[in-house]
């Protein structure tokens, strides 16, 4: 399933939790059944509040290195590489604590 973020958000800051937690909301758990991509496009800043809840439940149920087979970004802003290595690095260290 292909989420577009700004279609969800309705602008072009997904910086905000509340706003993750929309765009949560409208994939629901469709990414259990197949890989969830999530568009980027119209987007021009990306915040690891929103990221973080954004895609919870998926780096919450899988290991790191199997997240990248059930979750895809698309059009990305810069500088969202590096956001995701937060993100990533928050979620390894909930799940070890």
């Amino acid at each position: 399933m292909r989420v577009h973020v700004h279609t969800i958000i309705q602008g072009d800051a997904a910086i905000t939790f509340d706003l993750g937690v929309k765009v949560r909301e409208a994939y629901g758990d469709v990414w259990r059944e197949s890989p969830l991509e999530m568009d980027f496009s119209g987007i021009r800043s990306v915040s690891p509040s929103f990221l973080s809840q954004a895609v919870s439940p998926i780096i919450r149920e899988f290991p790191p290195d199997q997240v990248a087979d059930h979750l895809k970004f698309m059009n990305v802003p810069p500088p969202f590489e590096l956001i995701w290595q937060k993100v990533q690095q928050a979620a390894a260290r909930i799940r070890l604590g």
